[in-house]
């Protein structure tokens, strides 16, 4: 159908995640975080954009999208800090380091 086609192809594609952290305690914890998604899902791209109050909002380009970002990334390990994905949405997630 339809539908099973648009999904299909929608997981074939990059996709756009806006990502927004919370607990993220300094700017070093941010870039390794980068660096950290990018090898936990392969062939991601991620690009800070702000990092303010202990808040970080990445942009992150994924195949399959937001769906497929919080399954990877839920529970990960990120130093001494555990991601917890808290909210997602269509081309959003939005995260804590506990």
């Amino acid at each position: 159908g339809k539908i099973t086609q648009k999904w299909a192809t929608e997981a074939l594609n990059k996709s756009n995640v806006s990502v927004t952290v919370r607990g993220v305690k300094d700017y070093r914890t941010a870039k390794k975080m980068g660096a950290k998604i990018e090898r936990l899902l392969k062939g991601a791209k991620v690009t800070q954009r702000t990092l303010k109050n202990g808040v970080a909002i990445l942009d992150v380009k994924v195949d399959g999208g937001a769906d497929v970002f919080a399954e990877k990334i839920d529970e990960a390990k990120f130093g001494r800090a555990t991601a917890e994905v808290l909210e997602v949405a269509p081309g959003k997630v939005i995260m804590q380091l506990n």
